[in-house]
């Protein structure tokens, strides 16, 4: 399924497999939710470089632990929702920026795979066995002055 957008909808969204396995679900512009979204399993999204936004929550479906039931995500692009984001994605394999937001509630990161992105906002991740979590620290850092007493911003 391809969206040419902006698209809004007027309450949830939700975008499921049918018998069998798989799907494909591209963005070509802003997705705007009016309530909550859901990616069933077995679904694959392209963000291509857009934004998903929803007054609810967003939820990829899937059972932890099990990469092949999981939505397969690719970037770059954003997902920003008002309520909770429930993220456990398989990132794809081409390593583009994904951000996540939650404006009101909270993340529950179980990404099943290599992310590369930012969250935002109330975050828990939980790491599933043999995952593990590396923070990159890039150039740019080294050189921002600030006062703050954080161990993650030199001052």
């Amino acid at each position: 399924m391809l969206f040419r957008s902006p698209c809004q909808t007027s309450g949830n969204l939700k975008f499921q497999t049918g018998v069998g396995n798989g799907g494909n679900v591209s963005l070509k512009g802003t997705l705007y939710v009016a309530g909550d979204f859901t990616m069933g399993k077995k679904l694959n999204l392209y963000l291509n470089g857009n934004t998903i936004y929803a007054e609810g929550f967003i939820k990829f479906e899937a059972v932890p632990g099990q990469p092949g039931d999981a939505v397969n995500i690719y970037g770059p692009g954003c997902i920003i929702a008002e309520g909770d984001v429930d993220f456990n994605p398989k990132p794809g394999t081409d390593e583009s920026f994904i951000f996540v937001m939650s404006v009101g509630g909270e993340i529950n990161a179980k990404p099943m795979g290599d992310f590369y992105g930012a969250f935002a906002g109330n975050t828990e991740v939980d790491l599933l066995p043999n995952v593990s979590l590396t923070w990159i620290e890039y150039p740019w850092m080294r050189t921002m002055t600030s006062t703050s007493t954080s161990p993650m911003v030199d001052s």
